[in-house]
This record gives C-alpha cells, structure tokens and sequence, in this order.
C-alpha cells in the first residue's frame, strides 16, 4: 500500500502536524482527508505534501537504430 505525507504549518508559533495517508483517499473528492485539508486552510494554515523520493525500475538502454538513450 502506498502513502502520501502531507504537513500542516500553523498561521501561529507551534509545532507542525503532520499526517500520513494512504495514497487512495487522497483521490476522493468528498473524502474524509480532503475536507480535513479545506478545514485547516480555512483557518490559514499552510499544507504541504512532502513528495517521496522514486526509484529508477529499469536501467536506460541504447536504441539499436538510433543510439539514444532510451
């Protein structure tokens, strides 16, 4: 199952929130973690996503034809 990170800065001097979801519900429009986000930057917080880093799944090989990268 994959998960998305998302950070909550508040308009205040505090600490940050920070909530991890999985990556299906924050697809739904109506959902549960999308009204959360719209609540919280009602309220003038900052929301933030912190994006995963992604592995290369294949290696780069040479065209046959052309000899480019591909």
């Amino acid at each position: 199952m994959k998960y998305r990170i998302f950070y909550f800065y508040p308009p205040f001097e505090g600490e940050t929130m920070s909530i991890i979801v999985p990556e299906d519900q924050v697809e739904y429009n109506d959902g549960h973690f999308t009204k959360t986000i719209r609540r919280y930057e009602a309220k003038n917080w900052d929301v933030k996503e912190i994006k995963q880093k992604e592995k290369p799944s294949e290696d780069s090989q040479i065209h046959p034809l052309t000899g480019q990268v591909v």
